[in-house]
């Protein structure tokens, strides 16, 4: 796929100059992920997305995309039943046993496929041991049981304070934990009675806080719960009460004092962490917790650290033992880890993981390309070796990720997820400093053509910033405030900025003075997601929620052409050095087009993984 990926940008993108983009290829973003309980599957969504692969070829058994938003996945015991809760209140269940076999991820036939009940997104789903019973969390804050074969609700438990985040079934079925805003319930699986109530967790003394992950013991004698405040607690099930208070890894503070060291630059304080993972290893002696932190071993029995794993993926949203205990799998937003558990080493993945590469830079030149993926890292690439010249350490870009390359293609400057500027030297590899941006999120950069400034659009203003002191230089506001200013770019000569807006509104400015010079409207008042001058700067090209580019004259204002062919939303546009071309993209597809006809030249690449 990188080779694949090389060569398309080699063989028409050294032509272009791109400052902001969005390419993507399969998932956008990694939810969840679960191996089958046999172990030879392993399944991970993202929104609307499922892909599974066979862990031991590595080959991709399916990648499916659901109608409907999933919000949480689970395998029945037999691993032959992917169970999906869904934004539109009800579960889903999809036949996956041959998926090995070839025939893929399909609804169940000759079974109730699709169960009704829930007032509210369902949040979590597990089946109970024998796998003839399936209990489902929702936002409506109730827990409801399904039998399985016929979709019949055969319980529902209420009385929880606020929405079900998370459900867990005891190991011998009697009892399902529930994990919710500010506390723990246990229910007897049968009666529907409340067991216990473990609301009296420290967390409740922040109205904020929740329990948003939940596993029992193999032995089904302690819970563990991982909690939105990063804090991890073992509870007895027979007694309820608290037996281990884990202390989970401080934040890094590497990125902190990189920073600080920088020449213009300020701290960049650490958010708080809001999204916690845990999981029992399959002999119960060991749990592992993940957050935005890092990741943990403790001993199950004595709540004491066993190991750190060094390895950074930004915030863990889910976190897995393999079967036969030996792997640990771990992924964050945007990327998936295999660990050995013995050794703590990283296992190269089975499998190409199809991920999004959601901001693009290109030199002029097109030497270099700077792209934003979905590892939660920005990675610097020579495009006609294929090689990467550095990485920048994960954890520190968020999907809002906005990425620019100077032209001389000695600067880097990327939007990290404090919505502050990094700016890099990419022959050090070293972070020069951060802008001091703490107003409306940064919506587009963009570097002039000497390479010494550097542009920032956020809502209502445009900011220019000297590269090489880090200074302010001038700020230029919107006045009408009837739309937000959504992507900016500088002609050619360096004499003129151009912004696109939320309502299709293009402003052409005086890069100077800041005085508008024109100011002309899409007809449709569609979303500008990309703007770019041809090399002459006669021409603005456009790309937006429509699916369309559209060419302006810059002086007249008039609409030149309007060119079709994507199929989804475009999110990148640019000229080639030479103005006769124009090559867009859009979530997974690049077009190359013939800027004077509109005529598609390369039939849209599918970029997808091997």
């Amino acid at each position: 796929m990188k080779n694949r990926l090389c060569a398309i940008l080699l063989s028409f993108l050294m032509l272009v100059t791109l400052s902001t983009s969005c390419l993507a290829y399969g998932i956008w973003t990694i939810n969840e992920i679960k191996y089958s309980p046999d172990g030879k599957k392993l399944a991970i969504w993202g929104y609307k997305d499922i892909l599974l692969y066979d862990t031991q070829t590595g080959q991709e058994l399916e990648n499916f995309t659901s109608p409907i938003g999933i919000t949480s996945i689970t395998f029945s015991p037999d691993s032959k039943i992917l169970a999906t809760g869904n934004r539109d209140k009800t579960i889903r269940l999809w036949d996956v046993g041959d998926a090995d076999n070839g025939i893929g991820l399909r609804k169940l036939l000759g079974k109730v496929d699709v169960f009704k009940g829930h007032k509210d997104s369902v949040t979590s789903v597990a089946f109970s041991p024998d796998g003839k019973k399936l209990a489902s969390g929702s936002s409506d804050k109730t827990v409801r049981l399904w039998d399985v074969e016929t979709g019949k609700q055969l319980l529902a438990l209420k009385g929880h304070r606020d929405n079900v985040i998370c459900l867990a079934y005891s190991p011998d079925g009697n009892t399902i934990a529930v994990g919710h805003w500010g506390g723990v319930y246990l229910w007897d699986a049968y009666s529907g009675k409340r067991l216990h109530a473990l609301d009296q967790l420290p967390i409740c003394k922040e109205d904020t806080a929740s329990v948003n992950s939940i596993a029992y013991s193999p032995d089904g004698n302690t819970i563990v719960t991982g909690n939105s405040d990063s804090s991890f607690y073992l509870w007895d099930t027979k007694t309820g009460k608290l037996t281990h208070t884990l202390s989970q890894t401080q934040i890094d503070t590497q990125f902190n004092r990189l920073v600080q060291k920088s020449y213009f630059s300020r701290p960049v304080k650490s958010k708080p962490v809001w999204r916690s993972s845990v999981a029992f290893s399959p002999d119960g002696n060991t749990i592992v917790t993940g957050t935005r932190s890092g990741v943990d071993l403790f001993d199950a029995k004595t709540g004491q650290k066993k190991q750190i794993f060094q390895q950074r993926i930004g915030s863990v949203e889910s976190i897995e033992f393999s079967p036969d205990g030996n792997t640990i799998a771990m992924s964050g937003s945007d990327n998936l880890l295999l660990f050995d558990m013995n050794t703590g080493q990283e296992i190269p993945l089975p499998f190409s993981i199809v991920k999004c590469v959601y901001s693009v830079g290109l030199s002029p030149g097109g030497r270099m390309v700077a792209s934003g993926a979905v590892n939660n890292s920005l990675r610097l690439w020579d495009v006609e070796t294929g090689k990467v010249l550095f990485i920048v350490p994960v954890g520190w870009l968020s999907l809002k990720n906005s990425v620019a390359l100077s032209p001389d293609s000695k600067t880097l400057a990327i939007v990290d997820y404090n919505n502050t500027v990094e700016v890099w030297d990419t022959n050090t590899k070293q972070i020069l400093g951060v802008l001091p941006i703490d107003r409306n999120e940064i919506k587009s950069i963009t570097f002039s053509a000497d390479s010494k400034i550097l542009v920032s659009a956020s809502r209502w203003e445009v900011t220019f910033w000297d590269v090489d002191t880090g200074q302010k230089i001038k700020i230029f506001k919107q006045l009408q405030r009837r739309d937000s200013i959504t992507s900016v770019a500088f002609s050619w000569d360096g004499k003129m900025i151009v912004t696109g807006s939320s309502n299709g509104t293009i402003r052409l400015r005086d890069a100077n003075s800041g005085e508008q010079i024109r100011m002309f409207s899409i007809q449709q008042k569609i979303p500008i997601n990309c703007i770019a001058f041809s090399p002459d700067n006669k021409t603005i090209v456009t790309g937006g929620n429509d699916e369309n580019l559209l060419l302006y004259g810059t002086h007249s204002g008039k609409l030149i052409r309007m060119i079709k062919g994507h199929q989804r939303y475009v999110n990148s546009v640019a000229f080639s050095a030479d103005g006769r071309r124009i090559v867009s993209t859009s979530r997974d597809e690049i077009y190359l087009w013939d800027a004077n006809t509109g005529q598609e030249i390369q039939t849209s690449l599918i970029l997808q993984p091997k």
